[in-house]
């Protein structure tokens, strides 16, 4: 019986010692950035016990019976073990993960353990913008409108996004209302979406429109990821017009263009040829 209360004033004790002091995880990276886990602990003075440190992962985008967590690293006293070769082993428990792809999203855990265990977790979203927004505009049959006049619609769309995205359609910075969306869960974390919306024609006539893809997820912030296009219903024409301009003007050719060099070559050799004849004959005579 004393034995067992020494042993439970131990445990006590060791709960008080040993916590962790800083425990840091990205909320979200960008495919093929790095992101920094730290993990540090703190022990009483009196503690005499060295616990193993150790890092786990438990990936989000596999079926839930494949859902194991799996071990990344470990420390005990000096003897560091990194057990993926996507990882750098910065010091103090910290680690560095590589070149992360969306696949490496899940729960990431720190874990100490002495007399007592600790753990710590959050999840970390590495985000793909896949293919990134692509806006097209076109003219369809009038609708039933106020107008006569052809109307335009929208469309929007993404492929190879994770997480799960949405999309947004403005004209002149005004969000565009009753969007028909369209989300495709193609595999494991990976999506295609698109949205469109027909508007009359006079309400997007020489006005931005603009397509803005974005994710459901408000713990993943990143630069905008848009499609930019100023409609001008003669844009057809002047499009046109840019094309034959390009045309006509000076072209630096390619080597692969050998019949524009030597067009250039004869021309260069008659020009020669013609002016050295009249001087050699005015020699000879």
């Amino acid at each position: 019986m004393l034995r067992t209360c020494c042993l439970m004033l131990c445990l006590v004790a060791g709960s008080r010692q040993l916590s962790i002091s800083t425990f840091v995880v990205p909320n979200a990276v960008e495919t093929g950035q790095n992101a920094e886990l730290q993990c540090q602990f703190s022990l009483d003075a009196s503690d005499t016990i060295a616990p193993y440190v150790k890092w786990w992962w438990t990936p989000l985008y596999v079926d839930e019976e494949e859902r194991d967590k799996k071990q990344l690293y470990q420390r005990l006293e000096s003897d560091v073990s990194i057990l993926h070769s996507n990882i750098e082993y910065l010091g103090n428990d910290t680690i560095l993960l590589t070149d992360m792809k969306y696949t490496d999203s899940g729960n990431y855990e720190c874990e100490v353990f002495g007399i007592t265990e600790i753990r710590m977790h959050k999840e970390l979203i590495v985000y793909l913008n896949g293919s990134g927004p692509q806006l097209n505009i076109s003219e369809v049959a009038d609708g039933p409108d106020d107008d006569s006049e052809e109307d335009i619609l929208l469309e929007c769309e993404a492929e190879g996004v994770s997480p799960q995205p949405e999309l947004s359609l403005t004209v002149n910075g005004k969000e565009v209302d009753n969007l028909t969306t369209h989300v495709i869960n193609t595999s494991n974390g990976l999506y295609n979406i698109s949205a469109n919306v027909t508007i009359s024609k006079e309400e997007v006539d020489g006005a931005e429109v603009r397509c803005e893809l974005f994710y459901e997820n408000p713990d993943v912030t990143h630069p905008p990821y848009v499609d930019t296009e100023l409609y001008d219903p003669s844009g057809a024409v002047a499009a046109a017009t840019d094309a034959i301009e390009v045309a006509t003007s000076p072209a630096s050719h390619s080597l692969h263009d050998e019949s524009s060099d030597s067009n250039g070559l004869r021309t260069s050799w008659m020009v020669i040829v013609m002016v050295t004849i009249p001087i050699y004959l005015r020699v000879l005579l």
